[in-house]
């Protein structure tokens, strides 16, 4: 009798507890419930009420794996439990268990055939399962802009209520637009999954600080640089930005070829044609008779742009604040063209995360890109 009725003060205390703070208990009421817990469970082999109210906080704290743990003591026993079954299917959408919160769907379907929540969750589940399959299969079949396009989708879904799965493809889209020189939508995907990751993952930070470098952002690229320098001090990324940095701004005097052709740093060889096209016959000295001079040096200027832009090793050159009409800045630079340079060469880029194993497991994407 005392043993039931320590059972069963307990359990009023976590009713209270709950009746109180509703669903989302604070850090003291999370450590006041755990002395509850603690008294059942020493007590008592097995408490349905007991194992579902620990569910109901871990669930709380998104601690999925315990979630699925006390979920499954209570299905042993009670395999029709709709509240145990809905926390479990909840925990493997969470942790990107895709087919198994499906399964648990299945399971509630058999019981609760029309019952609205499940039905809800299933349809998310679907929806977000058929996006990462048509991404996964555009990766690796090398379409990367597709399959870029698939990820941002997959992250920008409303009602996608996944951590670690938006993360994840955050991550992916802030590595990969670097990688493929989209620095504006580098930038953007960074900054977003700085924000959600925490603002010292040097990764995404040195992505970002790169691609403000591209942009010619320079005070925002140095200041990402000496960040990641305060997390780890011998970062040779973040050294090799701030020396870039420092190098740009001691040519900041020089002609700024995108500015000539008035084009973004991340137009396509196709767009700096169209607009050469254009400013050459604008700034034609013959078409200019009574400003011959500035049309010649603007003619000049435009077609020496041209050279630059168009020329994948010169343009790359040019990027890192380097001559590039030196001979020695391509040695200086240790780029090492091989690939051919820029979009047309053939260049490989490499995604190596798989955003839907929650951190375990690695599985890689290889693009051939032009």
């Amino acid at each position: 009798r005392d043993l039931l009725e320590t059972l069963r003060l307990n359990l009023v205390a976590l009713d209270k507890l709950f009746e109180v703070k509703g669903q989302k208990l604070d850090e003291n009421s999370v450590e006041m419930s755990k002395q509850y817990f603690d008294n059942i469970f020493r007590d008592t082999a097995f408490c349905t009420k007991a194992q579902v109210m620990q569910a109901r906080v871990n669930q709380m704290q998104r601690d999925w794996p315990e979630v699925i743990r006390y979920t499954n003591e209570v299905l042993k026993y009670r395999r029709s439990h709709k509240e145990s079954l809905m926390m479990r299917a909840d925990a493997h959408y969470q942790e990107g268990m895709l087919d198994a919160c499906k399964q648990t769907i299945a399971q509630i379907f058999r019981t609760f055939p029309e019952d609205k929540e499940a039905g809800d969750l299933y349809k998310l589940v679907k929806k977000v399962g058929k996006l990462k399959a048509k991404a996964d299969k555009l990766a690796q079949e090398n379409k990367l802009r597709q399959s870029l396009a698939e990820y941002k989708k997959l992250a920008e879904l409303e009602d996608l209520n996944n951590r670690e799965i938006e993360t994840s493809t955050i991550r992916i889209l802030c590595t990969s637009y670097h990688q493929v020189e989209k620095w504006s939508s580098a930038v953007e995907w960074c900054s977003k999954g700085l924000s959600m990751i925490g603002e010292d993952d040097v990764a995404l930070l040195a992505a970002r600080a790169e691609s403000y470098l591209r942009l010619d952002q320079l005070d925002e690229a140095e200041n990402e640089a000496r960040r990641i320098l305060n997390i780890q001090q011998n970062n040779q990324k973040a050294h090799s930005i701030i020396q870039q940095v420092q190098k740009m701004r001691k040519m900041a005097s020089r002609k700024n070829y995108y500015k000539i052709l008035e084009v973004p740093k991340e137009a396509e060889e196709a767009d700096i044609k169209k607009a050469y096209k254009k400013l050459a016959r604008k700034w034609h000295p013959d078409k200019n008779p009574t400003n011959r001079e500035e049309a010649e040096k603007m003619f000049q200027d435009v077609a020496e742009a041209y050279e630059v832009l168009t020329d994948p090793e010169k343009k790359q050159l040019y990027d890192l604040g380097e001559d590039p009409n030196d001979p020695n800045a391509r040695a200086r630079s240790n780029f090492g063209f091989q690939h051919g340079g820029g979009f047309g060469g053939g260049q490989q880029f490499h995604f190596h995360q798989n955003p839907f194993q929650g951190g375990g497991g690695r599985q890689h994407f290889h693009f051939q890109y032009g």
